[in-house]
């Protein structure tokens, strides 16, 4: 029964992880980081403007990054979650996933998942 609760879990924090916008947010984040070494590494920007620059990238970099924080709180409240309520059933869920038993198989579990679901979608 554990196994099957583990899979499950692996399916539901993938499904959740897919539908969240990380993909716009990373890229966002390598934009800046782009624009950021560009102005970095010119010698035509003065060191005023260069200073300038880096303050507002590094704003948008703070933003975009405390975005993608609360993507990953999210997806860990939703891990979270389920463990919670497995475990309240009384489960013993929440202490397989941390063995190292259950770290591997959940690996294993949510990569063949999400290696299939590409597949197919």
């Amino acid at each position: 029964m554990i196994w099957l609760l583990a899979t499950l879990l692996c399916v539901l924090v993938i499904e959740f992880a897919l539908r969240l916008p990380l993909r716009p947010v990373l890229s966002e984040i390598g934009s800046v980081k782009r624009k950021a070494l560009h102005i970095l590494t010119a010698r035509s920007v003065s060191d005023r403007w260069k200073e300038k620059a880096i303050l507002a990238y590094a704003g948008s970099l703070f933003a975009a990054s405390l975005r993608l924080a609360g993507f990953l709180l999210a997806i860990l409240a939703v891990a979270g979650g389920f463990v919670l309520v497995s475990d309240h059933f009384g489960g013993a869920l929440g202490g397989f996933v941390t063995s190292w038993l259950g770290v591997f198989y959940t690996t294993a579990a949510a990569t063949l998942y999400y290696a299939i679901r590409s597949a197919l979608v």
